[in-house]
């Protein structure tokens, strides 16, 4: 796999990653971050495909996830 975008915003972070094989099809994971380290969220993936990051921020921001972002 190879990394090709890391979102942070807020406490939460998006990383998306082109898989091995045909078709370059890509995988998004989602990590959230608290007092102990980030942390693999699965059950919040369902808020992030809104078809672009800025709508996957709009949408994070709706529920009180974030207060800003970078992308990196």
């Amino acid at each position: 796999m190879v990394t090709r975008s890391v979102t942070v915003f807020g406490n939460a972070a998006i990383i998306t990653q082109v898989l091995a094989g045909p078709g370059n099809r890509t995988a998004d994971y989602i990590l959230s971050y608290d007092s102990s380290g980030w942390h693999y969220s699965p059950a919040d993936l369902g808020i992030y495909h809104r078809g672009s990051v800025s709508a996957d921020i709009a949408a994070a921001k709706a529920v009180g996830l974030c207060a800003g972002w970078r992308v990196f």
